[in-house]
């Protein structure tokens, strides 16, 4: 049997989860750069993050 394809809410479901992982790498990646910046620099770091 073959499956039915996806709706319109399943799409956006995925679309919506997508972004999601998206904004948790772009955020991981970024705390990670700023973590490194601070041990090598020996310096203060401030991450401001705006999530929209």
């Amino acid at each position: 049997m073959a499956s039915a394809p996806p709706t319109q809410s399943n799409r956006s479901q995925s679309v919506k989860k997508s972004m999601r992982q998206k904004r948790g790498r772009r955020k991981s990646s970024l705390m990670k750069k700023a973590s490194d910046y601070s041990k090598m620099c020996d310096a203060d770091v401030c991450v401001g993050i705006r999530l929209r």
